[in-house]
C-alpha cells in the first residue's frame, strides 16, 4: 500500500512539474481526480505488457485516456513501468509497479536514500528503486 501511494505521489509530482511549472499553487497541492486519475494509471502498470499497449485491460480503461502508451522493462528484475501521454493533463505520465513478487521485495532492503544528481544534492531516492530505475532509464527517455 505504501509503495503504491509512493507512485501515485511520484506520478503527481511529476505531472505537475512536467507541464513546466515551477511548483503548485496552493490551490493545486491536492486535487483530487488527479489523485484518482493517477491511482487508476498505477493500477494499470501490473497489466501485461500487450494488454498496456493496447490500452486495452480493464485497469487501463477505468483510469480514462493515455495516448501512445508504452512499456518500459527489465525482465531480469521483473520490474515494469510505463510512459504515455495524457490529453487531459496535458502531461506526461510515468508510473512503474511496486514489489509484487519476492526478487522486488529483496531489492526493498536496499534502504538507504543515495544522492541521484550531483547538481540536486538535496535529492535523494530509495537506493533499491533507483538501481532498478537504472535498468530501465534509457528505455523510458527513449520513449518521452
Amino acid at each position: 500500500m505504501l509503495s503504491n501511494l509512493a507512485f501515485i505521489v511520484f506520478h503527481m509530482i511529476f505531472c505537475v512539474y512536467s507541464r513546466g511549472d515551477i511548483g503548485p499553487s496552493p490551490q493545486e497541492q491536492y486535487n483530487e481526480s488527479i489523485a484518482i486519475y493517477l491511482a487508476r494509471v498505477s493500477a494499470s502498470v501490473y497489466c501485461p505488457a500487450a494488454m498496456i499497449l493496447t490500452w486495452g485491460c480493464s485497469p487501463c480503461s477505468a483510469s480514462g485516456p493515455l495516448q501512445s502508451p508504452r512499456v518500459v522493462a527489465d525482465g531480469k528484475n521483473d520490474f515494469q513501468g510505463i510512459v504515455g501521454y495524457s490529453p487531459n493533463m496535458n502531461a506526461i505520465v510515468i508510473g512503474f509497479h511496486g514489489s509484487s513478487n519476492i526478487r522486488n521485495w529483496i531489492t526493498n532492503f536496499h534502504v538507504l536514500k543515495k544522492e541521484a544528481y550531483e547538481a540536486y544534492p538535496e535529492a535523494l531516492v530509495h537506493q533499491g528503486f533507483y538501481q532498478l530505475y537504472q535498468q530501465v532509464a534509457e528505455q523510458l527517455f527513449h520513449h518521452i
